[in-house]
């Protein structure tokens, strides 16, 4: 497999870009590596459920070829100088719904950070998870529906490695501690992304 999702997005993260990040949720540029570090994971792993179903695959497949090429990884001195043009809210509501605050709560009791910045940490990832998985998919010449929830299990896995961050991304998406997350966020796949 390529470098990680996680990979890519901190090779293009050098320290000033993730001072900036710190600064936009409110700490210091180390508490934001940890926030991402744990984040990143979670989303992959919202979006692999998301695209385990066919509308929900079909939909993140359409996103990624209309509104994420990648560019925003080039461009992260204009995306960190006005984050809002990422739309990182609206991504993790089609994400993960209202399961959000009960993700954001899990974060914050597994990390250093409290619930406010690790939210904004997630705004702040999310377009640029969506925006290395564009890249991706422009490298690799496009993602089958077939193979796309496949490839971002492999991608969660890959992020979650070390760390102690494995497992996390399931735990925070079993909502309701059943260790199912499929009956979490079932409801949302389908409507990923959708208009």
């Amino acid at each position: 497999m390529d470098k990680s999702i996680l990979d890519t997005i901190f090779s293009q993260l050098g320290d000033e870009q993730m001072k900036q990040l710190g600064q936009h949720a409110g700490v210091d540029e180390g508490k934001a590596r940890q926030g991402l570090e744990a984040v990143i994971p979670v989303l992959l792993g919202a979006m692999e459920r998301n695209a385990s179903d066919g509308g929900g695959a079909e939909s993140l497949k359409n996103a990624l070829e209309k509104d994420h090429d990648g560019s925003i990884l080039d461009q992260l001195g204009e995306y960190l100088g006005n984050p809002e043009q990422g739309k990182g809210g609206g991504i993790l509501k089609h994400v993960l719904g209202e399961r959000r605050s009960k993700v954001e709560e899990r974060l914050a009791s597994r990390t250093e950070l409290d619930q406010g910045p690790l939210g904004k940490l997630m705004e702040l990832a999310a377009p640029l998870v969506m925006g290395a998985l564009g890249k991706q998919q422009k490298q690799q010449g496009g993602f089958s529906l077939d193979n796309l929830s496949e490839m971002l299990g492999k991608q969660r896995e890959a992020s979650e490695s070390g760390g102690g961050l494995l497992g996390m991304a399931a735990d925070m998406l079993d909502s309701d501690g059943d260790g199912d997350i499929m009956d979490d966020l079932g409801g949302l796949a389908g409507k990923l992304f959708g208009r």
